[in-house]
């Protein structure tokens, strides 16, 4: 829930306005992106380490052919 609370001038009195908001819907969302986002990261960081590994391995076959 997110609830906000504002005052009202109403001349002659204060009121205040209260707005309560379910925020669950969202909250599911942005969790969800955040898994996602640390998934994709971990998918980058095994690809550039195969990357990594598969120069070094074209690298040793280069010198061998020189």
């Amino acid at each position: 829930m997110n609830i906000a609370v504002s005052q009202v001038d109403n001349h002659d009195r204060q009121s205040y306005m209260l707005e309560v908001r379910d925020i669950s819907e969202h909250r599911r969302a942005v969790m969800a992106l955040h898994d996602i986002n640390l998934d994709l990261e971990q998918r980058v960081k095994d690809r550039t380490h195969e990357l990594s590994q598969e120069i070094k391995i074209r690298q040793k076959a280069e010198e061998k052919l020189l």
